[in-house]
């Protein structure tokens, strides 16, 4: 099992794609998105992110440093759309759900209890539904639930699979804009986020930028 305690959501990305390139384990998917090519990816990812939120929203996903010929994997123009895609119902024709039908319409009472019973353990913005497993591609993201500690607005983020290298940084930014929506409208401080996930990995055509990206040898993550 992977933990760690992160500074901000760029600090997590570096440290989770680093213990995933050395630690993570291989295999072939059978089953979903990229079948037939191979993840690699932990076990168990437990950490914590102690200041999520930024408002300088570019700061929150630029993790690529200086010199890198790397692009970073979101910009802030994507980054708020993705915000929008949690909060509105923007399912395609042909999708089987959207993060915005499911979390929506609960933002609005998950203020409503905070901002009256702020001690409460009871707010759980839940995306997952049993029905999911019979999907081929089910919700990655199922649950944030939301707790005041120590007079701050904590979130708790559960991931069933999490594409580290091209999707983590847009999601946990996403949702640290929301919990920091929703902290203001609760008349609440904004606290840390923990991360918890027993399927973040990266993808086999991946392994050359994160190579590069953390000066590992060419070859050394899938060999």
């Amino acid at each position: 099992m992977f933990t760690a305690i992160c500074r901000d959501i760029p600090d997590s990305f570096n440290q989770l794609l680093r213990a995933i390139a050395t630690e993570g384990y291989i295999y072939k998917i059978d089953r979903g998105s990229f079948e037939g090519s191979y993840r690699k990816q932990l076990d168990m990812a437990m950490i914590e992110i102690k200041f999520p939120y930024n408002g300088n929203r570019n700061t929150m996903v630029n993790a690529i440093p200086e010199g890198i010929s790397i692009p970073n994997p979101v910009d802030d123009d994507f980054l708020g759309k993705y915000v929008l895609d949690l909060l509105v119902d923007t399912k395609k024709e042909g999708e089987d759900y959207s993060y915005g039908e499911r979390i929506g319409d609960q933002i609005d009472i998950a203020i409503d209890i905070l901002r009256n019973n702020p001690q409460t353990n009871q707010v759980v913005l839940q995306v997952a539904q049993p029905s999911d497993m019979k999907l081929e591609h089910p919700p990655c993201l199922r649950e944030m639930e939301l707790k005041v500690v120590s007079g701050k607005l904590n979130g708790y983020v559960t991931f069933r699979s999490n594409d580290i290298y091209n999707a983590y940084l847009a999601n946990i930014a996403s949702l640290s804009i929301i919990k920091d929506m929703i902290a203001f409208e609760s008349l609440l401080d904004d606290g840390p986020i923990y991360y918890t996930s027993s399927g973040c990995h990266i993808y086999d055509h991946q392994a050359d930028v994160v190579e590069q990206l953390l000066h590992l040898p060419s070859g050394s993550i899938f060999r």
